[in-house]
């Protein structure tokens, strides 16, 4: 038996029941995504580099998707797909500069954005089927930005290739 508990929903003044379970979920995902946030901003306002302020616009931004994932607001999964749009816009603007590769920037937002997809039917009442195609897709498509991306600049950084007999034409 499954314990509920009637829940005021903030954005449109409904009740709807949420399950306990639900609930502590949502409580400890936007916890840690806030703690991640609070220490991403920590970090960025100390250092010394001028790609600091991103770090700690992204902590903030971490902060606020993880208070509205623990107050249970769909709000949440809405800023922390702007945070990930914002973090893909600007690691491929710092991988067409000489960065470090894509897959090494977005791979930690990649997982969080899976962890997001996988609250969202505790956040609404959604069809358990819809969610996966959702969350593949959007995997799917920051993946073949990425793709994409490194491609053309690994072909842009590439020499080209040496031919196998040196003095013989083709």
């Amino acid at each position: 038996m499954s314990m509920s508990v009637i829940v005021r929903d903030r954005g449109h003044g409904a009740a709807r029941h949420a399950p306990l379970w639900a609930r502590s979920l949502l409580a400890i995902a936007g916890s840690q995504f806030a703690l991640m946030g609070a220490i991403l901003a920590a970090a960025g306002a100390f250092a010394a580099s001028d790609r600091s302020t991103f770090y700690v616009l992204a902590g903030f931004g971490l902060i606020a998707s993880g208070v509205l994932l623990a107050w249970r607001h769909i709000a949440g999964v809405w800023a922390y797909l702007a945070l990930v749009a914002a973090m893909v816009l600007r690691s491929l603007h710092d991988a067409g500069n000489g960065g470090s590769s894509l897959l090494y920037r977005l791979m930690g937002p990649l997982i969080m954005l899976s962890m997001v997809c996988a609250l969202i039917p505790a956040l609404r009442k959604w069809s358990r089927g819809r969610t996966p195609g959702i969350c593949a897709s959007l995997m799917i498509g920051t993946v073949a930005i990425g793709l994409i991306a490194s491609s053309s600049e690994a072909a842009a950084r590439s020499p080209p290739l040496p031919t196998p007999f040196p003095g013989v034409l083709q």
